[in-house]
């Protein structure tokens, strides 16, 4: 698991740098670590993901692994 952990992040460093990202790659793993998701059920027994903003900080890590933010709300049921 570490090995992986660590290739991982090496491939997301050196997407980082092809984009011509200079910010601090510890800064950028502490804002994805702020990122927080709920799941919900209504009353009717729909079930819902919620998830709070993601900072701006964090926003090259998606850009470099060609990822879209997820969405706000997403109905899962």
């Amino acid at each position: 698991m570490c090995f992986l952990a660590f290739i991982l992040r090496q491939q997301l460093r050196l997407k980082l740098k092809e984009l011509g990202w200079e910010g601090s790659f510890t800064g950028l793993l502490e804002a994805l670590n702020q990122v927080r998701a709920v799941e919900i059920e209504d009353g009717s027994g729909h079930k819902y993901r919620l998830r709070d903003e993601i900072p701006a900080e964090a926003m090259p890590a998606l850009k470099a692994l060609g990822m879209a933010p997820p969405k706000l709300v997403e109905r899962l049921a």
